[in-house]
């Protein structure tokens, strides 16, 4: 046997080994498991701390006497990026602490990567049951003070964001955040 017939052997081996492995990862990943040994999504109300949490992203003061209307927490995926959450909660009142003020806007958003936005995250809101948040077109209206807190895009579309909402008339703060 020659050199060249020993480093060709050597190198099929070592490609057959390969894909071997990788398709052993494959089948782990994405093998015939049973709907029981699969992962489901975890979906619940948003708990009171995590509220508070999202209450002092949007400057809004916890210690006031506030009630949740409705709110749901959702996490799923195979690489567990998905992740939707919502609420809808009644202040008393609504004072931005000053850290956070300058991040409220009354008029309505112009920027149509924000608007995008802000449509996706009240279209999955809607996709998963919420009845209590408003409709994106009335959502960009003067009715409403907007925080777009934190919006994410991959190639121009948004995947994740994290917008706040409040309804000047109702005296409600609307939450959503999700990632895909």
């Amino acid at each position: 046997m020659t050199f060249g017939r020993i480093a060709g052997a050597a190198l099929q081996a070592i490609g057959v080994v390969a894909l071997l492995a990788g398709a052993a990862v494959a089948y782990r990943t994405y093998g015939p498991a049973s709907v029981a040994e699969r992962p489901s999504a975890i979906v619940e109300p948003l708990d009171r701390a995590d509220l508070r949490t999202a209450l002092a992203r949007a400057g809004v003061d916890a210690a006031q006497d506030w009630s949740v209307i409705a709110s749901l927490h959702s996490e799923s995926g195979l690489v567990g990026r998905g992740r939707f959450d919502y609420a809808c909660v009644q202040l008393q009142r609504f004072e931005p602490s000053a850290d956070v003020a300058n991040d409220w806007a009354r008029e309505p958003e112009t920027n149509p990567l924000l608007l995008q936005a802000l449509t996706a995250a009240l279209e999955q809101a809607g996709a998963h049951g919420a009845r209590c948040l408003p409709e994106a077109a009335r959502a960009n209206t003067a009715e409403f003070a907007r925080n777009f807190a934190a919006v994410e895009f991959d190639r121009r579309l948004p995947n994740a964001a994290a917008i706040f909402l409040y309804e000047w008339a109702t005296r409600r703060l609307y939450y959503v955040d999700f990632a895909s």
